[in-house]
């Protein structure tokens, strides 16, 4: 059964309580992230209108970022060591939400990270310039807990 907990000072989590690791190095321009995952079962009809029985089909997950460009600069770096290819890099992506100890802290892991598109945009005004990014996730661990009951681990970065 769920455990409900209190807040801590009345403080429920904002965009401020989240820390973010891409490739185990912390990244504070990162405006947005957003990620999912769907196991979508496929259904067997057979002769009947009424379900016989269903599948348990594939497994997908899916996430973007949008960051400064400042910090998009320090990504490509940090993906290609000084050399090419940032989007054929594998990279995982932890992120944790918290307020200051002892709060309870929640982490999500995308693991299996790739670039797959990049867009960039800016305008006119004082906002800073951002990139966004789709990325191709492999899986995704919410607060430790695995999507699947036979999920391999090993092998991805």
């Amino acid at each position: 059964m769920p455990q409900i907990f209190p807040l801590i000072n009345g403080v429920k989590y904002d965009y401020s309580s989240v820390e973010i690791l891409i490739g185990g190095v912390r990244f504070q321009g990162v405006k947005s992230i957003d990620y999912s995952a769907q196991l979508e079962p496929g259904m067997a009809y057979g002769t009947s209108a009424q379900p016989a029985g269903r599948t348990r089909r594939q497994y997908s997950a899916e996430g973007s970022i949008e960051i400064y460009k400042a910090d998009y600069a320090d990504l490509l770096t940090l993906l290609t060591a000084g050399g090419q290819g940032y989007m054929e890099q594998s990279f995982p992506i932890i992120v944790t939400y918290g307020e200051e100890l002892p709060a309870i802290l929640m982490t999500d892991v995308l693991q299996g990270c790739r670039l797959k598109k990049n867009a960039h945009a800016g305008s006119e005004g004082s906002d800073p310039l951002v990139v966004k990014c789709d990325l191709s996730v492999m899986y995704l661990l919410e607060n430790g807990k695995s999507p699947l009951t036979n999920l391999k681990l090993g092998g991805v970065l």
